[in-house]
């Protein structure tokens, strides 16, 4: 694993972190809580940036239907029906 630079940082606390921080017990972090006005940006990039390393590692069949996947989960398990028509479409 890689380790964290020297620096202060705003970041979400993901598992990988965590298990930064567990290894390296000489670090102190300070967590707060997010202001819920600002939920929805810093989850869409910290969603954004796993996303894009995952659709960088694949071929583009497979990324079509992983963002198609993403997409119909976000419309059914967020009760958001009116995103049901935002897919991909194969050409």
């Amino acid at each position: 694993m890689e380790p964290l630079a020297h620096g202060l940082y705003e970041a979400l606390l993901d598992e990988r972190l965590k298990e930064v921080l567990r290894l390296h017990p000489d670090l102190h972090p300070v967590f707060g809580k997010l202001d819920p006005e600002e939920e929805p940006s810093r989850y869409a990039s910290f969603v954004s940036q796993v996303l894009y390393q995952a659709l960088s590692e694949s071929s583009s069949e497979k990324r079509m239907i992983l963002v198609n996947h993403l997409l119909e989960r976000i419309a059914l398990d967020g009760g958001l029906d009116h995103l049901a028509d935002k897919r991909l479409v194969f050409i």
